[in-house]
């Protein structure tokens, strides 16, 4: 489990420069390993700033500070009182991730507030980017740094020639990685939804940018951290999820049971009338996938507008990365789509669970990871990659009729 949490410069400054001290317990009280330290305080008070009472006893840098207070911070290296971080709690909590690295930028987003962006790095090879506002903390984008899950050991933010750029190292290589990869939202809805404050639609150049590098725009770009789409054009459709990648087949028989029927999974406690899971389903998704391949899961339905999407793997909530995007429906109920993008490691069964005032509803999905390919493997790669087209094609269908339903909707709220 890893915990990150957020403190003030003046909080930490306090403690040092009027909390009490610590030191080590005698022998009479061998109870307990630390007490408080009541005696006398040398000056420079140990561990404050430079201040101007120690400017007047021309102590003007901590390089030449005198023994007797040097000692002191050997004799006493705890201070008594904690500081307590921002909120009072941590602002993001993990389990199952250890991170090793944390690097912090700062991003003017185009509503004029400041973010904190936060990268965290695992000890699995992964990059979280994190983005911290005053009362929370939510991960956007997950990122596989090494593949082969290398622990990475330093982390390092570099702004050069107005270009940013994280390096990362593990205890082998160093890799460079973009601070946003905007260019891979395809339409302003999941430009948008993304909620990154590095990224924004062009509406002229019809693309995902980096406000960084747009100085000069000849219109205004599009960028919600709320994650309204409101503003982009009606003709930009809701995102659909591309398909998955790295060997994957569609609904082999020979798989997991729940794997070889298209008929839907769909668990509930809901008024059917009203809160609706949409095929195809997520257990119709089945795939094989090799190991270290990427794949892409999504869930669609209506209800009501406090509908949100939760996803579990191996029934452990999958907190990074899950989207969303919303389409209101003339009704006054809301068509939602969730999506989800995950790095194979072994075989795991999926949950999606649509839940609402109304109830809820859920459908899962088991997937077969593959092993390590070797070259006497010829005859079933090829088997493979035919299964991958008959795959993409089956997704380009489902994606046809997706916009072609989007269109419709779109068309009668006009």
């Amino acid at each position: 489990m890893s915990a990150v949490c957020a403190y003030k410069v003046s909080s930490v400054e306090e403690v040092f420069s009027r909390g009490k001290y610590m030191q080590s317990a005698t022998v009479e009280q061998a109870h307990t390993k630390w007490v408080q330290f009541n005696g006398e305080v040398p000056k420079p008070r140990p561990g404050a700033c430079i201040n101007n009472e120690a400017k007047a006893m021309n102590y003007t840098s901590s390089l030449n500070l005198p023994d007797k207070t040097l000692q002191f911070v050997k004799d006493h290296p705890l201070m008594d009182e904690s500081v307590t971080p921002i909120g009072k709690k941590p602002r993001l909590v993990l389990q199952n991730v250890t991170y090793t690295q944390i690097v912090v930028d700062q991003v003017k987003a185009l509503d004029g507030n400041s973010y904190d962006v936060m990268f965290l790095s695992t000890d699995k090879g992964m990059l979280h980017k994190a983005i911290s506002n005053d009362t929370e903390m939510r991960i956007i984008e997950e990122i596989v740094l090494f593949p082969d899950h290398q622990a990475i050991q330093t982390l390092l933010l570099s702004n050069k020639q107005n270009k940013r750029y994280i390096y990362a190292g593990s205890s082998v290589e160093v890799i460079q990685s973009p601070v946003a990869f905007c260019e891979k939202f395809t339409s302003c809805a999941e430009c948008v939804l993304t909620r990154d404050p590095y990224c924004a639609w062009h509406p002229v150049k019809n693309s995902c940018v980096e406000i960084l590098l747009e100085a000069d725009t000849d219109r205004p770009l599009i960028q919600s951290l709320n994650g309204d789409s409101s503003q982009c054009p009606a003709s930009s459709p809701i995102p659909f999820p591309s398909s998955a990648t790295s060997f994957v087949s569609s609904m082999a028989s020979e798989l997991h049971p729940s794997l070889s029927s298209m008929q839907p999974e769909v668990l509930s406690s809901a008024d059917t009338d009203v809160l609706k899971l949409l095929p195809p389903f997520l257990s119709d998704q089945g795939q094989i996938v090799h190991v270290h391949g990427t794949l892409h899961l999504f869930c669609h339905a209506t209800g009501p507008k406090d509908i949100h999407f939760t996803w579990e793997k191996e029934d452990v909530k999958m907190e990074s990365c899950a989207k969303e995007a919303l389409l209101p429906l003339p009704d006054g109920n809301v068509h939602i789509l969730s999506w989800v993008r995950d790095v194979a490691i072994k075989d795991a069964e999926y949950r999606c669970t649509i839940q609402s005032t109304a109830g809820l509803k859920s459908s899962k999905v088991f997937i077969r990871v593959t092993g390590s390919l070797n070259p006497g493997w010829s005859n079933e790669l090829a088997s493979w990659k035919s299964a991958v087209n008959d795959h993409n094609n089956i997704m380009e269908v489902w994606k046809k009729t997706w916009e072609s339903c989007n269109k419709k909707d779109v068309d009668s709220a006009k």
